[in-house]
């Protein structure tokens, strides 16, 4: 990843995302999720959006599995707060799943 190129927005965007990053992996969250639940990432594609609309999620952790409520078959979920036991798995944020 290259830190600095010539469009400074982009410079200030993977900034950003670094500094998210190292927050979350420090704090035991696994990424992030959208205020309703409709998005999340993991930390291996933080802010896929560029960072657009990042500014209404929250850190999360992963749970295998699909939520009842959602039903789509999803491989996990990113619910609001840090996991019950505050461990971050190790392989968090390694499998890519899309709704």
């Amino acid at each position: 990843m290259e830190l600095f190129d010539s469009r400074q927005e982009n410079n200030v965007k993977v900034i950003c995302s670094d500094m998210v990053s190292a927050y979350l992996k420090s704090h035991g969250y696994d990424g992030l999720v959208s205020d309703d639940h409709e998005c999340g990432c993991l930390l291996d594609d933080l802010m896929p959006c560029a960072g657009e609309f990042a500014m209404n999620c929250t850190a999360g952790h992963r749970v295998e599995g699909c939520d009842p409520m959602c039903g789509e078959g999803c491989d996990f979920h990113i619910f609001p707060g840090p996991r019950p036991d505050n461990n971050r798995k190790k392989d968090a944020g390694t499998d890519k799943t899309e709704k």
